[in-house]
């Protein structure tokens, strides 16, 4: 089972987290950094 989530959310940064559990058992963990950016039109 995959678990995800946002941990924190910012204006410009957003930091994500997920879990990856099998048989009741934590197996993976993943953690990602994102930064917003506005394109120029």
């Amino acid at each position: 089972m995959l678990n995800g989530r946002v941990a924190k959310r910012g204006r410009q940064v957003s930091f994500m987290e997920t879990e990856c559990h099998v048989d009741g058992k934590l197996v993976a963990t993943a953690k990602v950094t994102k930064a917003m950016l506005k394109l120029p039109k």
